[in-house]
């Protein structure tokens, strides 16, 4: 997966200047297509700029100003992104199903003094409009309004095209809360997200002609890759209705009858969907998709094998790893998904071109062969900042040898044999045990492999009141067939199984059936939910 690495100052441009590059390009070809909405790429920059120059000069917004969006799934959510960051200003997603008390910590933690809203979501701020000093502005109504009636003069794409904005400048703001609970306001630049898309390009990801599925909310990273790597590519960008993504019927007809070539999702998200394809024998509906990529959690060897049954024979399944700071770090490529007799973890690959990637012990020094360490990025993807200078001067360090600061993404990983990174956990969730780190991973795939019945399952450190130690959790999911089957008997035999398999410090002291494990809004699993074992 080795790529050339390019010139970055030759070969790469702003987000928006790419897409105005394919509108001109190819001004006929869909741009966007939402059910039985389709709008070309010369559509889109149409309105792009009517509503560019509507907040230039009627909201009067400066190169660098914060603007978020709190929009439903929509056309117009894409109008607004490019909007925004053709105005020099700063796109901020906010997620529309947040609460208002949430939404309104965000907002003070961005400082945006604009928001672009829907019908739909501008009575969720109405309450803010005199204490927080925000300018709001109804897109879909501007949008509507002007319907290809409004002539853009010279003068207009005059004022438009005098707005400097380099690859140097902030593109964009998202706000997560990472695996602390903790909201971090991320700040990244049209450099970041353009060396990714460029990478995506040579690596052949979305091969010509392309159509990608916008899956990923915004509260994920993924929601402005699908976007950006589609328009700044001359891809076809498929949306869903609003909450589409968690409707797998839905989803899996909008693939279908959309031909998507190349589709994006969490782990979990697949497991959800190849169960959804074996139940209702719909596996013919994902046989246009030439790209599978997933991200975002440990990939089950058990898994890829159930997807690749769903798929053509041509089809080609990505394993990603990355971070919302520095994007996809590495690339996976999956050669024989049927070979799952293994218990050894899925790899994530090696770095993309013109990615670094350090894997460093407690001493800051490259960790050995089959050596667990924490993972450091280093490269033109490491992101800007976060907005909070405390957080940014924990997470931006030197290490010894490299000249530029490097981003501490708090993954533990290691190198196997073949010299792939193995991911095998966050910092935050590590498990040591009799000074030995637990590699969750592998008891997950032992697990897996323990039964057929069993659909997924997650490996957690807890802890034991009675000894004050810490020790090994499973919670473990059963699919939609077997849920009426005698637990107790199961638990044994997953022990027993694990007993002829792991060490005894890797042999998890209990196994909690669920009939599903807890999700995110993101497709993940949400560890926060995950019931207290007792």
């Amino acid at each position: 997966m080795s790529l050339q690495v390019f010139d970055i100052d030759d070969e790469i441009h702003c987000i928006h200047h790419q897409f105005v590059r394919q509108a001109i390009l190819h001004p006929q070809k869909i741009a966007v297509i939402l059910e039985e909405q389709a709008v070309t790429y010369s559509e889109v920059l149409y309105h792009v700029q009517i509503l560019s120059l509507y907040l230039i000069q009627e909201s009067d917004v400066k190169k660098g100003d914060i603007i978020f969006q709190c929009v439903e799934r929509s056309i117009e959510m894409i109008i607004g992104i490019l909007a925004i960051m053709t105005t020099g200003c700063v796109y901020c997603p906010l997620n529309p199903v947040d609460s208002f008390l949430s939404l309104k910590v965000l907002m003070d933690d961005i400082h945006a003094n604009t928001g672009l809203l829907h019908t739909k979501t501008e009575n969720k701020f109405n309450t803010t409009i005199n204490d927080n000093n925000i300018h709001f502005v109804n897109s879909q109504e501007i949008i509507n309004n002007s319907a290809n009636k409004t002539v853009i003069s010279d003068e207009n794409l005059h004022e438009l095209s005098s707005v400097d904005v380099t690859i140097e400048d902030t593109a964009y703001i998202i706000c997560t809360s990472g695996s602390t609970g903790k909201p971090k306001a991320i700040q990244s630049l049209h450099r970041n997200i353009a060396v990714y898309s460029k990478l995506l390009d040579q690596q052949n990801i979305y091969n010509q002609p392309a159509t990608i599925i916008q899956i990923a909310g915004c509260s994920w990273i993924l929601h402005s890759y699908e976007i950006f790597s589609a328009l700044s590519s001359g891809a076809t960008l498929i949306m869903l209705k609003p909450d589409g993504n968690r409707d797998i019927n839905y989803l899996t007809e909008v693939i279908e009858t959309k031909q998507v070539t190349s589709m994006w999702v969490s782990p979990s998200t697949m497991r959800i969907l190849c169960a959804f394809l074996q139940t209702t024998n719909q596996g013919h509906r994902l046989k246009t998709i030439r790209n599978f990529c997933t991200a975002g959690e440990i990939m089950k060897r058990k898994l890829v094998s159930l997807l690749a049954s769903h798929l053509s024979a041509d089809a080609r399944i990505y394993n990603i790893y990355g971070s919302s700071e520095c994007g996809n770090i590495t690339a996976y490529l999956i050669n024989n998904p049927h070979e799952i007799n293994s218990s050894t973890v899925m790899p994530i690959g090696r770095p993309l071109s013109s990615y670094q990637c350090y894997i460093l012990n407690d001493e800051m020094q490259p960790a050995n062969l089959d050596q667990i360490g924490e993972v450091y990025i280093g490269g033109p993807g490491v992101f800007k900042g976060y907005v909070c200078p405390i957080l940014t001067e924990k997470a931006l360090i030197n290490i010894p040898g490299v000249k530029e600061k490097c981003f501490r993404t708090g993954d533990l990983a290691k190198y196997n044999s073949n010299g792939e990174i193995i991911y095998v956990s966050r910092t935050d969730f590590q498990i040591k045990i009799h000074s030995q780190y637990i590699e969750t991973g592998e008891i997950e795939n032992v697990i897996l492999a323990s039964c057929n019945d069993i659909s997924d399952c997650i490996v957690v450190k807890v802890s034991n009141e009675k000894s004050e130690q810490d020790c090994v959790a499973a919670y473990i999911e059963l699919s939609s067939l077997q849920l009426e089957r005698d637990n107790l008997s199961l638990e044994s035999h997953i022990q027993e199984y694990c007993r002829s398999r792991l060490p005894l410090h890797m042999i998890p002291s209990s196994f909690i059936i669920l009939n599903k494990l807890p999700l995110n809004s993101n497709g993940k699993v949400d560890r926060k939910q995950l019931p207290v074992n007792k």
